[in-house]
């Protein structure tokens, strides 16, 4: 049996993330899976190929065009599912490099280790969409074995001086980040003693990857650096766009860690993980650990300190939290005695609960059915700014009339009037997600705030909405919370305290207010 075990882990890590592929019915409804698909749509060979965007690497783009077109697929409804598909595999790809990495380290922890990153609940949903980060974690996954293999080995080797450059490469066309593999690979010269000719062939080889598979960040170097300032300016200025308002005054690497632990893993999962990594930290003299860290450590304090946080930020020290969990069940288990499968068990339940939000049709989907079965056409809906519209365009959208509130602006005179005069012609009020209400609601200690980012009245606004104190009545509320059932015994789990970008995706929840007109 043991031996047909990773293959098993490997079977239930493709499953897990690619059931429910369809999730949102083919709507596309992740923003930068969206955006990611029409950068791949518009590229033509050989004269339009250079993206024009560089906000994400080139490479995810380039692979997703390519395999697109070879399977005949290369549009802007078929390239969601190839790239959903290139997501899962690329992530499974990581369940198989966790179990190289643990068995270097500790051979009887590799199946757990691997495991444990499978039923991640963040890698399993982040898997759902066509996202950089999948791909990053997984080269800088890879890069962290090769690695690990350069320092075990006694003899120089060509061919694994060129794939450890192959994969820096790869790693820094899919993401920017990857420059920390930079830390890591500093520390194998050191702890090797690398030669001067290993050390000019992994550089060489990053370099022509990362040209061939990135090219126009070399040959559009000015719109490269424009946009790469632009995304920069995030770490430090959570006010820089409206979607990044919900990090305003969240605290420095704890709201990271305190995602991980009770959301991106959830709780069983995340205690071991950092009781996990504590442990291997206390063990750091050993040249793997000295190496994994080299990579984890920068890369934690720099990415944990950015004024934004959005969870996936995280994604490529999943799989150093899978080992370090399964390094520390190994430690405890003969000095407690403990039995390891009821452990599992426990810790099954969250990603088999976050799991059944892919068994039931999306929130907006079916907050979209119920809007066209009972909303009357004619209708007039108000609909907040920054938010996908509804209903979706499941049948002919063009029956409703539609105002825009812009609910980010500024709290002014103006604003208001405009808003109160829209209320007055609105039949409904859309609430597609909670992604302005949550950071706006809390936006209102103006002493300590810039004054276009203040919104006591707007915070005032949503808590008379959900009072119905204005008129509007909840009729509709649509949730898909993420769910365990076992027999007879359910239960839910609300997470709307967690990070946005968790929910607001796959499971948002939904309310519609009609106008009373008594």
């Amino acid at each position: 049996m043991k031996k047909y075990l990773l293959p098993i882990i490997l079977l239930l890590a493709l499953f897990l993330r690619l059931y429910g592929i369809d999730w949102d019915a083919g709507f596309h409804l992740h923003p930068d899976e969206r955006m990611l698909i029409m950068v791949a749509e518009r590229l033509r060979f050989p004269d339009a190929l250079n993206p024009d965007f560089f906000a994400y690497g080139s490479f995810p783009i380039y692979l997703l065009k390519f395999l697109s077109w070879l399977v005949g697929l290369d549009s802007y409804s078929g390239m969601l599912y190839i790239g959903r598909a290139i997501s899962a595999l690329f992530d499974t790809g990581t369940v198989l490099l966790v179990y190289f990495i643990a068995k270097q380290i500790k051979p009887k922890i590799a199946d757990l280790a691997a495991f444990f990153y499978a039923v991640s609940v963040l890698p399993m949903q982040s898997a759902h969409f066509f996202i950089s980060d999948i791909p990053l974690t997984f080269f800088t996954t890879l890069t962290l074995y090769l690695l690990l293999k350069l320092i075990s080995r006694t003899r120089y080797s060509i061919r694994l001086a060129i794939g450890l450059g192959a994969a820096i490469g790869l790693a820094l066309a899919t993401k920017i980040p990857a420059v920390f593999l930079a830390f890591p690979v500093l520390a194998v010269i050191i702890l090797r003693r690398v030669s001067f000719k290993q050390v000019l062939v992994i550089g060489m080889v990053s370099f022509i990857v990362f040209a061939v598979a990135m090219p126009y960040a070399i040959l559009d170097f000015a719109e490269f650096r424009s946009q790469l300032i632009q995304q920069s300016l995030m770490r430090k200025d959570a006010f820089i766009f409206p979607y990044t308002l919900q990090y305003v005054g969240t605290r420095a690497y704890l709201y990271f860690i305190d995602n991980i632990v009770r959301w991106g893993l959830g709780w069983p999962l995340g205690i071991l993980a950092i009781a996990g990594t504590t442990f291997v930290f206390l063990h750091i003299k050993a040249k793997p650990f000295i190496v994994i860290f080299a990579f984890a450590v920068p890369f934690f304090l720099f990415m944990g300190s950015s004024a934004v946080k959005f969870m996936r930020y995280m994604l490529p020290l999943y799989p150093l939290l899978a080992i370090f969990s399964a390094l520390f069940i190994s430690r405890v288990q003969p000095l407690l005695k403990l039995k390891v499968e009821p452990l599992l068990i426990v810790i099954v339940i969250w990603p088999l609960a976050f799991m059944s939000i892919y068994s039931r049709p999306h929130s907006r989907v079916a907050a979209s059915e119920w809007m066209f079965s009972n909303i009357p056409a004619g209708s007039t809906l108000a609909v907040e700014h920054w938010d996908d519209r509804l209903p979706l365009p499941i049948k002919d959208s063009s029956i409703y009339s539609y105002i825009e509130l812009p609910l980010y602006e500024s709290d002014t005179p103006d604003k208001w009037q405009s808003i109160n005069e829209k209320l007055v012609n609105t039949d409904y009020i859309i609430m597609a997600s909670n992604r302005l209400y949550t950071p706006l609601m809390k936006l209102t200690d103006c002493e300590n705030l810039p004054p276009d980012r203040c919104y006591p009245q707007t915070a005032q606004y949503y808590q008379d909405l959900f009072a119905e104190k204005l008129g509007f009545e909840l009729v509709a509320d649509f949730v898909s919370y993420p769910r365990f059932s076992i027999f007879n015994f359910q239960f839910s789990i609300p997470d709307q305290t967690s990070d946005e970008s968790f929910t607001v995706y796959d499971h948002p929840r939904v309310m519609i207010y009609e106008k009373n007109i008594e």
